[in-house]
Parts: C-alpha cells; structure tokens; sequence
C-alpha cells in the first residue's frame, strides 16, 4: 500500500506532465507555421575521463547538453508528415568563443516512423528532450584512442566549471515552414535515439554553446522551416591542464594491434 507521501510525488508528477504544453500548428493561406513555448537549453554536464596506468585519475572526456523538443499533437505530426514530408526535428550546435562562432553538430530528433513490414503505417513517438555530446578530439578520433590510458594529442584538459546562463526572449517561438526556408543539410546530420551521440569539439571546449531547431525531413536530409533559437545557452567557462603520472615515456598502440586489453602490452616510467 502506497503512503500518502509517495502519493503525493506521484500527483506531482501526473501535475506537471500534464501540464507540458503542446506547440501548436497554424495554416494561414498556403503558409503553415508551429509555435511553441518554452524551448530551451536544460542542462550541462562535464564528462569525466578515467585516466593513467590504473584508471585512477580523471580529466574531462568532454561535456552534454540537454535540449528541450518541441511538443506536437499526434494530429499535428501526422499533417505535417502526410501533407510535408516532415517528420523530425533538427537540431544546431554552435559554439560562440570570443572572436567567432563556429557550428558543432547537426542532430535530429525523429517523431514519425514508417512501419517497413507494412507500407504506409506510420507510427509518432516523441520525445521532449534531447541529450547531445562533444567531446575533446583525443576522445572523438577513434574508439582505439579513446580506450588507453593516457590520452592521445597530449590532452590533459579538465573542465572546472560549466553552467546554462539565462536568456529567456519571452517570446513564442515560431517555424515557418515555408518553400523559401527549405535547405538541404550536407554536413553529417547524427540521429539521436537510443545509444549517446557525440561529435567532435576539437582540442579545446571553452565557449557558450548556443542550440537552434528547426523541422526536419530525415530521409531527404532537408530543413524544412526557419531556425528558431533557444533560450538559454551552456557554457564552459573555465579549462585546467592536469599531470597524468604514469604515462611519461607512453606511446600509443600501433593501429594494426588487435589486442583488446592493451593496458598489459606497455610499461608506465614512473
């Protein structure tokens, strides 16, 4: 028998489920458009590296960011997908450093899914968040490199602080799904589903990471309506350089080594 406090947790949480509010779709004319409220930048968090002859040490693997996904009607995904083609959300990674801004990644996010064993059946999932990984490029260039202890390309970087900053607009945010919006995406679009995904952020990660959505024809890699900014950006403020003892005189396995448990194959100088 539940007591009346886990009673109450539980109606806390029905309460705010049901209280997620749904984008809406508009048709004035030939234009169509979505609003939404409350689309923002949730959550960072650093990623810590195990590290040296013992996996003993940490530095940082790299950071997460946790997105907030607009929320459809199952009427309005299956308008959009029957009558558009459109059945995904895509999502735009830049990171804002001192002098310039730089694209990150390009992720989707799918809510409509044709059934293969049966043509025409289409099933909408969505999800209301997203969860998208850079990583340093010691940790992004292979899964050879990121599994030895001691890092390649010198890496010995720590994250010591990351946040969201504030930035609500206050405003509705508006797609407009359009012709004149349409843009066919030939960067790698990574699909966000079970498994984590990650890009890579190169040698350093300091900057505000800032995260823009738009509609999303998977198949056909096209955007399909204007970008609309987030509220909110992550940052990473603040990098520290480490000393991994044990791994002065380290080299890196040979690529040809098939040796799962390469650990065993080096001696550290101390």
């Amino acid at each position: 028998m539940l007591s009346r406090n886990k009673i109450s947790a539980y109606l806390v949480i029905l309460l705010l489920f049901s209280c997620t509010k749904k984008a809406k779709l508009v048709e004035e004319g030939n234009r169509t458009f979505v609003y939404a409220d409350e689309l923002k930048v949730k959550l960072i968090k650093e990623v810590p590296w195990k590290v040296g002859p013992y996996y003993k040490q940490k530095i940082s693997r790299g950071i997460r960011i946790h997105v907030g996904i607009p929320q459809l009607k199952k009427d309005d995904m299956e308008k959009l997908y029957r009558e558009k083609g459109i059945d995904s959300w895509l999502i735009r990674v830049k990171r804002r450093a001192s002098t310039s801004s730089r694209t990150m990644g390009y992720f989707a996010v799918q809510f409509a899914f044709e059934n293969q064993k049966s043509p025409g059946e289409i099933r909408f999932n969505q999800s209301n968040s997203a969860s998208l990984g850079i990583n340093y490029a010691a940790s992004s260039l292979s899964t050879r490199l990121d599994n030895i202890p001691c890092p390649a390309l010198d890496h010995r970087l720590k994250i010591n602080n990351v946040e969201v900053v504030k930035s609500n607009t206050g405003r509705k945010k508006l797609f407009s799904v359009t012709l004149a919006e349409t843009e066919s995406i030939r960067a790698k679009v990574h699909p966000i589903a079970y498994s984590p995904v990650t890009v890579n952020g190169g040698m350093q990660l300091t900057g505000e990471y800032l995260a823009e959505a738009a509609l999303y024809r998977i198949g056909k890699k096209e955007r399909a309506s204007s970008y609309v900014e987030l509220d909110d950006y992550a940052k990473v403020g603040r990098e520290e350089t480490t000393v991994i003892r044990g791994c002065k005189g380290y080299r890196i396995p040979e690529r040809s080594d098939k040796d799962d448990n390469l650990i065993k194959k080096f001696k550290f100088k101390r």
